[in-house]
């Protein structure tokens, strides 16, 4: 399989058509208004786009490498939990903050998750989670089924399915926190779902 990395001019050129198809524009001859920028139809719908795809990359290829990105988004997946650290380890089912919120007693700072199971290890124990936890905490820790057969923990990437790193979700990664500024709180999925009749365009004879 051969990759080839595309002039920019040519993807300038390549998106520029999709827009002025977009907005009913051919050739040299004028079209449609264009109502929104290309930069914010190619975002997701979720995010209030259109889905359009990028042809010109927004994101270099060393951001999808680096290890500053492999930090944000791996995630310590709990098996055993013999070698975890319950402080300053993602290892909580959040993705936007997979630590431990609460305090620690500077006598537990290497204490591992190992500890907060009961003494036959098939369940966590609620008395150790009271004590030590906030709410929030202590839900998330009991939403993770313990290991039965004592596996192991290992790392994950925590944004892809199977746990794997794969340049498409490290894009959308990098995509999504460079967009959160401009973020709302529109629920564009449920918009996009809405039942509503067909647009009518209005002319000087009347509506088609």
């Amino acid at each position: 399989m051969s990759v080839f990395l595309l002039p920019l001019t040519l993807c300038f050129d390549l998106e520029r058509m999709m827009n002025f198809f977009w907005w009913g524009k051919s050739g040299n001859t004028r079209g449609g208004m264009k109502w929104q920028s290309w930069e914010k139809l190619s975002k997701h719908k979720s995010e209030g786009g259109m889905g359009f795809r990028r042809v010109q990359p927004k994101i270099c290829l060393e951001e999808l490498a680096t290890q500053n990105l492999i930090r944000r988004g791996a995630r310590c997946r709990i098996g055993s939990g013999n070698q975890t650290l319950i402080y300053g380890t993602p290892w909580l089912p959040d993705a936007n903050d997979p630590y431990i919120s609460s305090f620690g007693p500077p006598e537990l700072q290497h204490a591992k998750v190992s500890d907060l199971r009961t003494s036959n290890a098939g369940e966590w124990d609620i008395d150790i989670l009271n004590d030590l936890f906030n709410v929030r905490d202590k839900s998330l820790i009991q939403s993770i089924p313990l290991s039965l057969f004592d596996a192991e923990d290992r790392w994950i990437w925590g944004f892809d399915n199977i746990g794997l790193y794969i340049v498409k979700s490290g894009y959308k990664l990098l995509s999504s926190n460079r967009d959160n500024h401009i973020r709302d709180d529109i629920n564009w999925l449920q918009i996009w779902q809405l039942k509503t009749p067909p647009q009518k365009c209005a002319t000087s004879s009347g509506e088609r």
